[in-house]
């Protein structure tokens, strides 16, 4: 099974250190805080009702065909009580502080302490990447450009190369009548059939990139690439 993947994640811990919530974030502009934010988190007074502003930036052009250029992700500090990057404390009077090089890490966000044991407990949350890596195959490159601008808006990488670390298989919309019943494209070559047979790569229809591109909560479920929502018919790809 291939793994839902999401640029980035933050994901809540409680004090044992697990994960109770999980916001899927592409990119565009979050606000963090107490209440009426896109990532609420209400049981905890030492965080404003606005904490902080975390931007997650546009994959630029030239960083969309490389799975190894992370989005750029901004944090900024509105709070009475302070925001930490692993400890460190971000200066309220800064603008944006640029975190994705240090990714994984954890945020803490005020100062709450445990009312029994008095220990410091400020809410934590990790911030992970995992990139998505959509491999076009090569039968489209005349639809690349137009793809990539998409991609891009969703942090999401469009690759050329089968091998070059790709996530899954992009199925696009068909431009022309040559294509099978289920309105997708003709079958490719024998090396991208072998590659499906075998189960190496997941291959997705042009809604999976649209349903990521498109989504608004950041607390809703990722688009699960399994959905028979965004599936292609096996005799798409064919030796």
């Amino acid at each position: 099974r291939a793994p839902v993947h999401m640029p980035y994640r933050l994901e809540l811990e409680d004090d044992n250190g697990d994960v109770i919530k999980t916001w899927h974030l592409i990119p565009g502009k979050y606000t963090v805080g107490r209440k009426d934010c896109t990532v609420t988190i209400p049981d905890d007074a030492t965080m404003s009702r606005l904490h902080a502003d975390l931007v997650v930036k546009t994959l630029p052009p030239d960083a969309v065909p490389d799975p190894g250029v992370r989005p750029q992700v901004l944090v900024r500090d509105h709070s009475k009580y302070g925001t930490k990057i692993e400890g460190s404390r971000l200066d309220k009077g800064e603008a944006e502080t640029d975190v994705a090089s240090r990714i994984p890490c954890k945020i803490t966000f005020g100062v709450r302490v445990d009312n029994e044991t008095k220990r410091r407990c400020p809410t934590t949350v990790r911030l992970a990447y995992q990139p998505i890596a959509l491999y076009l195959p090569v039968d489209f490159d005349e639809s690349f450009d137009e793809i990539a601008r998409d991609a891009a808006a969703a942090g999401v990488h469009l690759i050329r190369g089968i091998d070059a670390g790709c996530t899954h298989l992009l199925i696009p919309h068909p431009s022309s009548n040559d294509t099978h019943e289920g309105g997708v494209p003709a079958p490719f070559g024998p090396q991208l059939a072998r590659r499906f047979a075998r189960g190496g790569v997941k291959p997705v229809t042009m809604k999976f990139l649209d349903a990521i591109r498109e989504r608004r909560d950041p607390a809703a479920p990722m688009p699960d690439p399994d959905s028979d929502a965004f599936a292609v018919p096996r005799d798409v790809v064919t030796a």
